[in-house]
């Protein structure tokens, strides 16, 4: 059985690891309980860091000016940008325009480059997912290193030029 790497998967090999030391460390004697709460705490500070950023888009989402700003403004071609994981979650979208899928394109290839690890969550709305696959939006990303989960979504892609 391959299990799939995923920030999950990670998380909780990491805790379990953690975890797993410190109770066999408090076992061996009652003294070390300060050294088990500092391995959690520990834990607890690798799993804020591991959380990803996570972008989520509106129901209709037409361009960025309709996301988050706290997050959407977080520019991956500034200096400062720090986030390892980058979720771009289109999940609860049910209308796209093509501005918004520009957008999506722009900022995961702009994530990946910097080597945050991308990851584009694609929408339940099965006519959203077949537009994105149509426009060619999941094999641009996923060409470029960004992880796309598109659930087999199906489609014919665009037409050639």
């Amino acid at each position: 059985m391959c299990m799939r790497l995923t920030y999950g998967n990670m998380l909780k090999a990491l805790v379990r690891y953690e975890l797993l030391d410190a109770s066999v460390e408090g076992a061996q004697s009652r003294q070390h309980s300060v050294r088990i709460e500092s391995r959690i705490s520990l834990v607890s500070q690798k799993v804020n860091m591991l959380e990803p950023m996570e972008i989520e888009a509106p129901a209709h989402f037409v361009h960025a000016g309709d996301l988050d700003p706290r997050l959407a403004s977080k520019d991956p071609r500034r200096a400062n940008f720090s986030e390892p994981y980058v979720d771009i979650d289109l999940r609860k979208c049910e209308f796209i325009q093509p501005a918004a899928v520009l957008w999506c394109l722009i900022y995961g290839l702009l994530a990946a480059q910097i080597n945050s690890t991308c990851r584009l969550l694609v929408a339940d709305h099965l006519g959203v997912a077949t537009y994105l696959r149509s426009v060619e939006l999941f094999r641009i990303l996923q060409e470029s290193g960004v992880e796309v989960d598109d659930r087999e979504v199906g489609g014919r892609p665009a037409a050639p030029f």
